[in-house]
């Protein structure tokens, strides 16, 4: 008895990864890695609603990446240059576990998800992965 050959036509041969990028449906991925280690900008602030910040979340990801990039600021993502800020983020740079390459893969423009009225999450982003570094909850880090 012969073992047959596992069909390998040029399709199936294609890595995973390579399939998933070919797609136009990539949603936003999180990495939570370099989320701040104060307090009162992290897990630990007594008055973040986890509830509320995954289900803002959750509404995020129903979305392809192509249709978060276009939504208006308030509901979507924004961007804002760290020389126009006026208040404790001009100050605050990135963690430095998040490394010298991903802060230039990622830019100089920090990124803005809003949560709703009770607050934002600022971090960067390298392609369509998001990377928290503060959850902002009562809107201290910078105006706007």
């Amino acid at each position: 008895m012969s073992l047959k050959k596992k069909n390998s036509s040029a399709n199936s041969d294609i890595h995973w990864l390579r399939k998933i990028e070919q797609t136009s449906d990539k949603r936003m991925a999180w990495n939570f890695s370099f989320l701040s280690n104060e307090d009162n900008f992290n897990f630990s602030n007594e008055t973040l609603n986890t509830d509320l910040m995954l289900k803002r979340i959750a509404e995020i990801n129903e979305r392809t990446f192509t249709a978060f990039l276009n939504l208006p600021r308030t509901t979507g993502l924004e961007k804002i240059d760290p020389n126009k800020i006026q208040g404790k983020l001009k100050h605050k740079p990135s963690p430095s576990e998040f490394g010298e390459t991903r802060e230039k893969l990622s830019g100089k423009k920090f990124c803005v998800v809003r949560l709703s009225k009770s607050g934002r999450i600022i971090g960067k982003m390298i392609d369509q992965t998001f990377y928290p570094f503060w959850i902002d909850l009562n809107h201290s880090l910078y105006e706007g």
